[in-house]
């Protein structure tokens, strides 16, 4: 749980709840007041925010008001709590509506003015994905590239570390993707588990590189590309036709055997391959991991 604040570029009214999903927005009254922030926890709410009361939320005049008197501009909440709340006259205005994990991902990425659309996303899937997205990002560095990590218990953006509750949803992940761009990142690698993420949290990422820890060799581009829909599918994110998708490659094992054979050397071998998918050359690789293994 958590929020999207401080990072909203997208002008997003209470009114435009109702036009895009649907929200009931009572007399409309409130349609013109402008949203700033999203938070899906009381703590997280600040000045202007949208705090969204998920289900099986305890829900209380208290909790409202604790709500308003953080500054909050609405509460959303499930349609099932109309007939109790829809009555009532609190300090602020009273929404409902039953938005999903894909809908509050997409809006978390209108209002930051999706930010993985500035940034080289690159997703790694299957065994082992955390060790191979923590290889990625730092081979990402080495070749000079600023680079920011979404993994379970390891998330930074450049030298910056970033402290989640995992398995973190959208609002956290268009979060950090913004501040990485903020920072200066050019890149940022996600470790598409669930031990990272929640189910629909990248539907507002469109993925430039997906990395397959399970894909073997000698699989058809028809084939990965299925594996690739199939792995991701659960977090909802853009796929399109300039989406790469590539397992380790006989290249990618040779390079990574020469600079760190034995343990790692797999992981290693999955970023390198994902790099080569971005069109890094491989004498570039070889160079750059040359120059590190000089200097240790």
């Amino acid at each position: 749980m958590g929020s999207l604040s401080e990072s909203t570029t997208e002008r997003t009214t209470i009114g435009d709840l109702n036009k895009r999903f649907g929200v009931d927005i009572g007399t409309g009254q409130a349609a013109p007041v402008t949203i700033t922030s999203l938070a899906d926890d009381l703590q997280s709410v600040t000045p202007g925010a949208l705090f969204i009361v998920g289900r099986g939320v305890h829900v209380s005049d208290e909790l409202i008001t604790a709500a308003a008197d953080r500054g909050a501009y609405a509460v959303l909440l499930p349609t099932s709590m109309r007939s109790r709340f829809g009555s009532s006259d609190p300090d602020i205005p009273l929404l409902f509506g039953d938005l999903s994990s894909e809908d509050l991902s997409s809006l978390a990425a209108q209002m930051a003015g999706y930010p993985a659309n500035q940034l080289a996303i690159f997703a790694v899937c299957g065994n082992g994905s955390a060790g191979a997205a923590e290889a990625l990002a730092d081979l990402l560095h080495v070749l000079g590239n600023p680079v920011g990590l979404i993994s379970n218990g390891n998330s930074y953006s450049l030298e910056r570390d970033l402290v989640f509750s995992y398995p973190i949803g959208g609002l956290q992940v268009e979060s950090m993707l913004f501040g990485a761009m903020e920072d200066g990142a050019t890149s940022v690698v996600i470790d598409a588990s669930d031990d990272t993420l929640l189910p629909g949290s990248l539907a507002g990422v469109s993925i430039d590189v997906c990395g397959l820890t399970n894909l073997m060799g000698g699989e058809s581009g028809r084939t990965t590309h299925a594996l690739m829909v199939s792995s991701l599918e659960r977090y909802s994110p853009q796929i399109s036709e300039n989406t790469h998708a590539t397992g380790r490659t006989s290249d990618s094992d040779e390079i990574a055997h020469e600079n760190l054979p034995g343990t790692g050397e797999r992981d290693l071998s999955m970023g390198i391959a994902m790099v080569m998918q971005a069109g890094i050359r491989k004498n570039g690789i070889r160079n750059a991991l040359r120059v590190v293994r000089d200097f240790t």
